[in-house]
């Protein structure tokens, strides 16, 4: 294991900073409201400090979603196949709530702004669990095209939904994540019948 230097402890110190005055920014109001000098001013470093890390808002937040994908690493999947499919349908709606609604809004935001293709990889621990879990349900294999079709079919719909409760402001909460699970695994058991 290499030992990092001063240097290399303060850009990581520098970096995590940033994410973390991004996120506490964008709970108050959307990234598209919110300039890199204000980001830079609550942090408390330069502009040059920023752009050494990131290449613009968008990109930093979206890069500090990553993180949520550590959930379904260390998601306990320990059900039947179906079961284990509601809980990382659970876990991935349930990243989003009432709560936190702004800071969702600004990672579709910075979607549309800044793409970044680690979402789109089949490499994330969401997209992976998944496939596993689907190819024990379904019982084909875990690189099936079939089975690919299956977790992508799931991750648009749950990426629907989610969007869908970013623009409706009357969104009703109340045992909305619940629904949407119900919801997004009958679509799975739907979409499974036609393959």
């Amino acid at each position: 294991m290499k030992i990092k230097n001063k240097r290399q402890l303060q850009a990581e110190k520098t970096k995590e900073a940033i994410l973390e005055s991004i996120s506490e920014m964008v709970q108050e109001r959307p990234i598209s409201q919110i300039t890199i000098r204000e980001i830079c001013n609550h942090t408390g470093i330069s502009a040059g400090a920023f752009y050494h890390h990131f290449e613009s808002k968008e990109a930093a937040i979206l890069y500090n979603y990553r993180s949520a994908d550590h959930e379904f690493e260390k998601l306990e999947r320990n059900g039947t196949p179906l079961e284990n499919i509601r809980s990382i349908i659970n876990t991935h709606i349930g990243l989003m709530s009432h709560e936190n609604i702004n800071s969702v809004r600004s990672i579709y935001i910075s979607h549309l702004v800044y793409h970044d293709e680690y979402f789109f990889s089949e490499n994330r621990p969401i997209f992976q669990v998944l496939k596993e879990e689907i190819a024990a349900f379904t019982g084909l294999e875990q690189d099936s095209i079939k089975v690919r079709k299956l977790v992508l079919q799931i991750l648009w719909f749950c990426r629907g939904m989610m969007y869908n409760a970013c623009i409706d402001r009357n969104e009703k909460w109340d045992n909305w994540t619940n629904e949407q699970v119900d919801d997004a695994l009958q679509y799975f058991l739907f979409y499974v019948k036609q393959i």
